[in-house]
């Protein structure tokens, strides 16, 4: 679903001064690049909401989906986007084990959901497997239970 027709996330920005407006919008189109697996458009829209301060990790850590908290590296990690993940994990050196707004770690999204290469990718870049979310969990016990 388009960001952009999330009812939450009209209602968010509804009240916005015109310059949270835009962020809001910059940061929505920087997880749907994500989710697309739009490297291109993911990194202008980065260099978009950085406002040439030199802290893209910060600007890209900064936006989360409004109905969940998932960061970009989970959005990317779920949906098997593998060159942005490595883009976010290498180049702007993002937190692996950053959790969403549940507990949950990109590691968890890309277990839960059989996304075996992110898996072992996170995995060699330092995501921690022992790392539970909110039902005690770790990504090794939700990808088992999910067969």
């Amino acid at each position: 679903q388009n960001r952009n027709s999330n009812p939450n996330f009209r209602r968010s920005i509804a009240m916005a001064s015109p310059l949270e407006y835009a962020r809001a919008v910059l940061q929505a189109r920087l997880l749907q690049a994500a989710e697309d697996g739009d490297l291109p458009l993911f990194k202008r829209t980065a260099r978009a909401l950085d406002g040439g301060k030199g802290r893209l990790r910060e600007a890209v850590e900064g936006a989360t989906a409004s109905n969940c908290g998932a960061r970009a590296l989970h959005v990317a990690a779920v949906h098997g986007r593998m060159p942005l993940c490595a883009y976010l994990v290498e180049d702007l050196q993002v937190n692996v084990d950053a959790t969403d707004e549940s507990g949950e770690t990109a590691l968890s999204y890309a277990a839960v959901n059989g996304i075996v290469n992110i898996v072992r990718y996170l995995l060699d870049h330092g995501a921690n497997p022992d790392k539970s979310g909110p039902r005690r969990c770790t990504p090794l016990h939700m990808a088992v239970g999910q067969g």
